[in-house]
């Protein structure tokens, strides 16, 4: 009966044995990344030259910004006459474009000077602007609106000498009241649009002068 017992354990565990799989045999290590090759190195950035002694250096920005220096009030005075110059001449200029009898020459003239005196104004008014001065007249007198009035009352053929002669006497007034008005400006920019009008003023006067003369002696 022993020797009966022994015989079934051991038919059972070569049974066992013989059933059970193999063990799994043990994963071998990962072997450690060979070391990265060194990138190699990016060439130097070209040196920037210098500036050249022409171009000065920009001084470093302080985030202080300088309001520019308020018109003087003899500037402000000069700018207030040339406003009211510009106007008058520039509303002159106009209205030769509209002549009670069509004169297509004297329209072509008066567009000419209406360009000239608007090439300007526009500069004018920029500088004015520049230095907060802003109390220029932007329309021509009423005394000056009801002297252009009277040309609708002149005759066809005597619209033109009335027409020159107004524009004439007011170029004169113009010129005296402003040919040494640069002399006093002291604002450099100022002075050097005053400079280029009064050359303008000093070139229409005598122009619209000797077409007035012809004019006359026409008639």
């Amino acid at each position: 009966m022993k020797n009966l017992v022994l015989s079934l354990i051991l038919t059972a565990a070569i049974t066992h044995a013989q059933n059970t799989p193999p063990p799994t045999p043990p994963v071998p290590p990962t072997p450690a990344p060979a070391p990265a090759e060194p990138a190699p190195a990016e060439p130097a950035p070209p040196a920037v030259p210098p500036p050249t002694p022409a171009t000065p250096a920009t001084p470093p920005a302080t985030g202080k910004v300088e309001k520019p220096k308020p018109l003087s009030p003899g500037d402000q005075k000069f700018a207030k006459r040339t406003s009211e110059v510009v106007l008058f001449q520039l509303a002159l200029a106009t209205r030769a474009k509209s002549a009670v009898k069509e004169d297509k020459e004297l329209s072509d003239w008066g567009a000419k000077k209406a360009k000239e005196l608007t090439e300007k104004w526009t500069p004018f008014a920029t500088i004015c602007g520049k230095y907060g001065f802003s109390d220029i007249p932007v329309e021509i007198t009423k005394k000056e609106s009801a002297d252009i009035a009277k040309l609708s009352k002149s005759k066809d053929e005597k619209f033109r000498q009335d027409y020159l002669e107004l524009f004439m006497k007011e170029s004169k007034s113009a010129l005296r009241d402003m040919e040494n008005a640069p002399k006093m400006v002291q604002n450099a920019e100022l002075k050097a649009w005053a400079e280029g009008f009064v050359g303008i003023l000093k070139a229409n006067a005598p122009e619209i002068e000797t077409k007035y003369k012809e004019e006359k002696k026409r008639k």
